[in-house]
């Protein structure tokens, strides 16, 4: 599956075209033509559908939406590339909206900005437990067979290709890194994994399903908050004793060296806050300049030799974050009863 389209071959042509005298006065009053640099590579059935997925992957420039379809190649090359990768339940209007402010936040740090969009799936209030089970095989499907496909192509060609994955995003990127059936070529320069739902083995050296991607990030970067409400229900429902974004104490003591523990607590009051932060947004653009580690004064070595960074902006009270974790406790006590709409839409949403 190709991304790019392919070349036009002048040697194919049957006459040779006759010489042309440019006009100097044409280039003067002629439009400029339009910069792109924000692309959503999508592989929805219909380009929006959360259910289906399309045959083919449809690619949009937000800059041009009505233009032709535009060539990542051209884009890409030579310059550093951001993929950003949604979670869970992400209508295709807050894809748009967050990849729009994405760019706009990091405008002079990357030369174009992809958003690969996939059918995440919609929850239903009836079995919420059931559609999340289904998103999570979707996203294994499209971690294997499609995502691959781009990252690939992207590497071919760009300087530097960095990744902000967000929720079930982070499991989809972790599985297609460490997949056997489309091997990725190259390597990725920072991996940013936002209010991850992936195992917590993923990131360490233990023995676990996704140590193969470990080496294919030259950085990682697990950026989690403990007032994210999500994560510990997550923990929950689902069969691993710990994910990413609600890490365990001693975790710590096993990670891979290139893996940095960022907590966002203090700046990331929800699920769906990370990628809104202006501090996590600073914190990335910084990173993919390689000056996190002397931008942030709250940096603590682990036992592996890892860093642990605190993002602060205003003082918080940590009082709030058991008492916020009770909360979630209290949930659950009911939620085998009774799940609310208000309840859903909030725990299972991004």
């Amino acid at each position: 599956m190709s991304y790019f389209p392919q070349p036009y071959d002048e040697t194919q042509c049957s006459y040779a075209p006759a010489p042309v005298t440019p006009n100097p006065s044409y280039y003067l009053s002629a439009p400029a033509p339009i910069q792109l640099r924000t692309f959503m590579v999508s592989h929805r059935l219909g380009f929006d559908s959360l259910h289906h997925f399309s045959s083919a992957p449809q690619i949009l420039a937000l800059e041009n939406p009505e233009g032709p379809t535009p060539n990542l190649e051209f884009w890409c090359r030579g310059k550093k590339i951001l993929i950003v990768v949604h979670g869970f339940n992400a209508e295709f209007s807050e894809v748009e909206e967050a990849l729009y402010e994405t760019s706009e936040k990091t405008k002079g740090v990357y030369g174009a900005i992809i958003a690969f969009v996939y059918p995440s799936q919609q929850l239903r209030l009836s079995a919420p437990l059931s559609s999340y089970s289904t998103a999570k095989d979707v996203a294994q499907y499209a971690a294997i067979d499609l995502f691959p496909d781009l990252l690939n192509q992207v590497l071919s060609v760009a300087g530097q290709v960095d990744i902000v994955a967000h929720s079930l995003g982070t499991r989809l990127v972790m599985d297609s890194l460490s997949s056997r059936k489309k091997p990725i070529y190259g390597q990725v320069t920072n991996l940013f994994l936002l209010g991850g739902v992936a195992p917590e083995t993923s990131l360490s050296l233990c023995p676990g399903s996704h140590r193969r991607a470990l080496p294919l990030a030259i950085q990682i970067y697990n950026i989690f908050s403990r007032r994210d409400l999500t994560v510990p229900i997550h923990t929950i429902i689902s069969d691993e004793e710990r994910i990413i974004g609600n890490p365990s104490p001693i975790s710590d003591l096993c990670l891979s060296r290139n893996v940095t523990y960022v907590d966002a607590t203090p700046v990331v009051d929800s699920h769906r806050a990370f990628l809104t932060s202006e501090v996590v947004i600073k914190f990335i653009k910084s990173a993919s300049k390689d000056l996190c580690k002397f931008d942030y004064p709250h940096i603590q070595l682990l036992p592996s030799h890892c860093f642990r960074i605190v993002l602060e902006q205003q003082p918080y009270d940590p009082k709030t974050v058991p008492a916020l974790a009770k909360l979630g406790t209290d949930f659950l006590e009911g939620f085998g009863k009774r799940v609310t709409k208000e309840a859903s839409s909030f725990f299972f949403a991004g």
